[in-house]
């Protein structure tokens, strides 16, 4: 019951395929099982409870199950119960998509509600599918309204790579009305944006910047970019890049002088700890 109370909140909570419920579901089972069996009934009554009970269960998860393996059905009836979701705008838009539907798609992306058109992670979800699906002027008017989401609102944990997703489609040629120094900027938005957004999706800004920069060889700001997002996202490859880069420049001591403060910033516990220096002492080699 505590297991549920903790999924059932006044949060919007995505609880579709959502495994957290599966232990908790186990104690409603237990307190009918112990019912079935404390009950004062002749043993034959008893198994015929039991034999009910599994038997529904077991029905339950059968229908559970096709219902939701299947995105064809799951996704049009998520998206109905939960207009508001985009996780479920997504999932349908995506079945949609499959099937070659992409004038629906288009109309469910414009049928969203307003406090999710107004979302980040939805103005960016909305430029990356119009990219390939709208001509240049729609396009601009909607990365124009996702730089507008990135001023104002939360940038998500994803944030970063929906804008590296859509600067990989327009280098391809593939979002015409954009431009790389649009990806940028809405890049340099998510860096700047405080409180506003979580360190996941800085750190992950920053890499991205980080290979912008080293695109154009400007060695001031892939190292300042690294470092920030290595500052707030600590990852081995982001410092074996920081390391290359430095090499590559032909300075090696500053290389040097990065490897060893990677090895005083190594983590606490002993596992991650042995795999961090084992890690450095492979890049020093």
């Amino acid at each position: 019951l505590i297991g549920q109370l903790l999924e059932s909140t006044v949060f919007g909570l995505e609880l579709y395929f959502e495994h957290r419920n599966y232990l908790p579901a186990f104690g409603v089972c237990f307190a009918l099982v112990a019912l079935i069996f404390a009950a004062p009934i002749k043993f034959a009554f008893r198994a015929a409870l039991f034999a009910l009970l599994l038997v529904n269960q077991v029905f339950v998860l059968r229908e559970s199950a096709l219902v939701w393996s299947d995105p064809r059905i799951a996704g049009p009836l998520w998206h109905h119960d939960s207009p508001g979701s985009l996780r479920a705008l997504q999932l349908h838009a995506f079945v949609l998509g499959g099937a070659g539907e992409m004038a629906k798609v288009v109309d469910i992306l414009e049928g969203a509600p307003q406090a999710m058109r107004q979302s980040v992670d939805f103005s960016l979800y909305r430029l990356e599918v119009l990219c390939e699906l709208q001509p240049g002027s729609a396009v601009r008017d909607a990365a124009i309204e996702a730089i507008r989401a990135l001023e104002t609102q939360t940038a998500g944990i994803s944030s970063a790579i929906q804008i590296a997703k859509i600067r990989d489609k327009q280098l391809a040629g593939k979002c015409p009305g954009i431009s790389e120094e649009d990806t940028r900027h809405m890049l340099e938005l998510v860096t700047e944006a405080g409180a506003r957004a979580g360190a996941t999706a800085i750190a992950g800004a920053h890499y991205h910047l980080a290979k912008y920069w080293m695109e154009r060889q400007s060695l001031e700001q892939t190292m300042y970019h690294l470092e920030k997002g290595f500052e707030l996202m600590p990852q081995l490859g982001s410092a074996q890049v920081m390391i290359n880069v430095l090499l590559s420049a032909g300075l090696p001591d500053q290389a040097a002088l990065v490897l060893a403060d990677l090895r005083k910033s190594a983590p606490w516990r002993p596992f991650v700890r042995r795999q961090w220096l084992d890690s450095l002492a492979g890049l020093q080699a």
